[in-house]
């Protein structure tokens, strides 16, 4: 992905004016390099090998948790704004927008809050936001669908505008491409039974919102715990050079 001396910012979404954003480049380039120099040292030794290998399982985690709980928040969005608030279906289509809307414009955030403070406490504050975001999504507090579907969208989404940068400053090299892959892969496998367990709670005569909302909000908490609490991690306002298993 990278050469040995250049380093490219892909993905990671930022609206910052052209100044600020080379600004933000130069120093996350720096980030990278020294977390670069970090696994390299070790890339070619088992203790290196065990070191990337917990920094794989580890991102897989926190990818796995947001993964998670996007699933849970859209898996059965437009079949509790049908059977449950009784929407029509041509007023579906709206919320279900405005969610797209949010995700868009929370990646944007998200990237602009990690190119200043780092990617883990971007990934951490997005998490935790979601918190407010989702009784509203849920009417347990009452408000039009379209703003609860732009906040959980915002919010619950918006952790994906820091995500590439995280997984690249995780890796040498020489392993980037196949351990950033695993990661993702992973990921999906573990998050990809959501709705089927949701449903099934559903079938047991639980409520959809109720599902839905304890759902992602637990795993919003979970994200935002396994970021926060990993020992040692990126350069990027991680604490270190990377994660120890």
């Amino acid at each position: 992905l990278y050469s040995d001396a250049e380093y490219i910012e892909t993905q990671s979404f930022s609206c910052l004016n052209k100044r600020a954003a080379l600004k933000s480049l130069a120093t996350q380039k720096g980030h990278l390099i020294a977390s670069e120099d970090a696994a390299t040292q070790d890339s070619g030794t088992a203790i290196g090998g065990r070191a990337a290998l917990g920094r794989a399982l580890w991102a897989s985690v926190v990818l796995t948790l947001g993964f998670s709980s996007y699933y849970a928040l859209v898996s059965f969005h437009s079949t509790m704004l049908q059977r449950q608030f009784g929407l029509p279906v041509a007023q579906v289509g709206g919320p279900i927008a405005l969610f797209n809307v949010g995700m868009l414009l929370g990646t944007l955030a998200c990237g602009w809050l990690g190119a200043r403070v780092g990617p883990r406490l971007a990934i951490a504050a997005f998490s935790l936001a979601l918190l407010p975001a989702v009784p509203v999504f849920v009417q347990w507090v009452a408000a039009p669908h379209a703003v609860g579907a732009f906040l959980v969208g915002f919010t619950g989404a918006g952790t994906a505008g820091v995500t590439p940068l995280l997984l690249a400053s995780l890796f040498p090299v020489a392993l980037r491409a196949r351990l950033t892959g695993l990661c993702y892969h992973l990921a999906a496998l573990g998050a990809a039974f959501t709705p089927l367990w949701m449903a099934a709670l559903v079938s047991e005569g639980a409520a959809y919102s109720t599902v839905v909302g304890l759902s992602a909000m637990a795993f919003a908490v979970a994200q935002a715990a396994a970021v926060w609490l990993a020992r040692r991690s990126t350069a990027n306002g991680l604490g270190g050079p990377g994660i120890e298993a």
